[in-house]
């Protein structure tokens, strides 16, 4: 990995070189899936930390946002859904994952992005796959933190659609039961449409 972060700064043949491989590859297997029915594709990549981006969002968009554009156009032309993962701060890049085709981005971390205002800008033409925080308030919290972390996401995240919500990654060992409890029946009493939040 350190030799490609260095090739980003200092040897753009190499780094062309490597991405267009790799794309060619994602392109194969994207367009397998969807001849065989799939209803979209799913891209798995974690561009951020709890503060920041990897790198600079100037560079995502020269090497990676167009090659991600040309993936997605596979599932787009046919009217297909793309998906988004990323761990961490990816708020920068966030308009231009909508701009290239994304419909679902997870996890939109609650821990170090802005899950109202990635609503409230995006909110009409991207779906939010998001969930409790999985580094604080699960592990951490009481099964009344829990609740009303989830109440509060379905009163400002629901209303319009376009939300899913569970956990923000895989609940680990440190997940006390009663809080995983909670956050199921939370859902299960109040997270269906019409909404009813108290």
């Amino acid at each position: 990995m350190m030799p490609f972060m260095k090739d980003l700064h200092t040897n753009p043949a190499m780094t062309e070189a490597i991405l267009d491989t790799l794309l060619d590859y994602a392109c194969y297997k994207a367009t397998r899936l969807l001849d065989l029915g799939c209803d979209g594709i799913s891209v798995s990549e974690d561009w951020g930390n709890n503060y920041s981006m990897f790198i600079n969002p100037a560079l995502w968009r020269k090497y990676f946002k167009p090659r991600y554009r040309r993936l997605f156009d596979l599932a787009k032309r046919r009217g297909k859904l793309v998906y988004f993962h990323s761990d961490g701060n990816i708020t920068p890049i966030v308009g231009d994952l909508v701009e290239i085709g994304v419909d679902s981005l997870n996890p939109v971390q609650p821990e170090c992005m802005n899950q109202l205002e990635i609503k409230r800008i995006y909110g009409d033409r991207l779906t939010l796959d998001t969930g409790i925080s999985n580094q604080k308030t699960l592990p951490f919290g009481t099964p009344d933190d829990v609740k009303q972390e989830v109440l509060t996401a379905l009163k400002h995240l629901a209303p319009g659609g376009g939300f899913v919500y569970g956990t923000s990654h895989f609940a680990l060992y440190d997940v006390p039961i009663a809080n995983l409890i909670t956050l199921y029946e939370t859902l299960q009493q109040f997270g269906a449409y019409p909404l009813q939040v108290p």
